[in-house]
């Protein structure tokens, strides 16, 4: 599963003048983003690693992302891109392993203790242009897996948790039980009683 977070700076839902948004337009397809994600969903070498294993990418864009979705297309008909209309949460459970860049999605997906990977290909322009990392948690640091900024870089590290099972290494399993202070099924139980406490 693929699921980029949006580029605040890409934005054109609040202009009203025509020329403003035809121009927003146009930059969208010039983007470092836009670029990015359509040199994923054509990739040779992530069509050919998928056939030979028999797995599927879906790509889910952000909500803000969707009124582009026209403007990509796949090129393997196992790299599918989802509908906005599709459930995040069922996504996240079906998924295997998970490629995102800064979306806080991750954490949903952490707590069931899955492999990830941030693909930050822009985190310079991110940084400058959306928000800057902060300094008591980096995802180098503190994140639930490793940081790539080449689509090679992460079509390599696909194949090791693939090879394991897409188990998640040990190192993001104890960074994901350090962060999280329980796990199981009775979450809505515990905020009850917290509360009542208050």
């Amino acid at each position: 599963l693929f699921m980029p977070t949006w580029r605040m700076w890409l934005d054109y839902r609040h202009k009203t003048d025509p020329q403003e948004i035809e121009e927003a337009k146009r930059a969208f397809l010039s983007s470092s983003y836009y670029e990015h994600i359509q040199e994923l969903l054509h990739s040779k070498r992530l069509a050919t690693f998928l056939d030979d294993n028999d797995l599927r990418m879906i790509v889910y864009l952000h909500g803000y992302a969707q009124i582009h979705a026209y403007n990509f297309s796949s090129g393997s008909p196992r790299i599918e891109l989802a509908p906005k209309e599709e459930d995040v949460q069922t996504l996240l459970k079906r998924a295997a392993y998970l490629i995102t860049d800064y979306s806080s999605i991750v954490f949903d997906y952490a707590y069931m203790k899955k492999p990830c990977c941030y693909y930050q290909f822009d985190a310079q322009e991110f940084a400058e242009h959306q928000y800057a990392e902060s300094e008591y948690y980096t995802y180098e640091d503190n994140g639930f897996g490793p940081v790539l900024t080449t689509l090679d870089e992460v079509l390599d590290n696909m194949e090791d948790p693939f090879e394991q099972g897409f188990v998640m290494p040990e190192l993001y399993r104890q960074r994901v039980e350090s962060f999280f202070p329980s796990f199981g099924t009775d979450h809505c139980q515990q905020t009850f009683e917290i509360i009542d406490k208050l």
